[in-house]
């Protein structure tokens, strides 16, 4: 079976949230053991797409999220993808391009000291793709996966950075954000 680019990163990022999922069982950390959070980030989405011709869109993102253990959440996130104002009305032809994308995910962390943090996550989601010409819209379902580090400041305020891949729409973004924990 011959694998290409995508698939062969989407089945790491697959590997690496369970291997996350499977070592961090066994490691403990001093912050909060579960309970809900709120997470907000900011960064910059580029793809294939026509719209990310021009170079990386700003992206903004927003998650609720529940701490099951130190090492395993599930949260509820959305980001933006793009800011382009009447993206290709005049172009010869209509296109679609990724506007947002609404998602689930599970997260795995993996302790690196007491307040560093490695982690995976694995989701699917709704995309919004936009008509560029006809201003239509559809919603596509898709799967993500992307790797990040988190830095506990105090048992409640964590920072993150971190790469989210969106798969069918072939979107990466890099983001750095925070999440307060209650």
């Amino acid at each position: 079976m011959h694998l290409n680019i995508r698939s062969r990163a989407a089945l790491a990022m697959v590997c690496a949230g369970l291997a996350f999922s499977g070592l961090a069982r066994a490691a403990s950390n001093s912050v909060e053991d579960s309970g809900l959070y709120l997470g907000a980030s900011l960064g910059g989405a580029n793809g294939k797409s026509k719209v990310y011709e021009r170079g990386r869109e700003p992206s903004f993102g927003f998650a609720l999220g529940y701490r099951l253990s130190p090492q395993q959440s599930v949260e509820v996130f959305a980001r933006t993808l793009n800011f382009a104002l009447l993206e290709g009305l005049f172009a010869p032809q209509d296109y679609a391009y990724p506007e947002d994308h609404i998602g689930v995910a599970w997260l795995g962390t993996l302790p690196l000291s007491e307040k560093l943090g490695l982690y995976g996550r694995l989701g699917v989601g709704s995309t919004r793709m936009l008509f560029a010409k006809s201003q239509g819209s559809r919603r596509d379902t898709e799967g993500s996966g992307g790797l990040g580090l988190s830095y506990a400041f105090t048992p409640r305020v964590v920072t993150k950075l971190e790469y989210l891949r969106l798969f069918k729409s072939e979107v990466d973004m890099l983001s750095a954000g925070f999440e307060y924990r209650f």
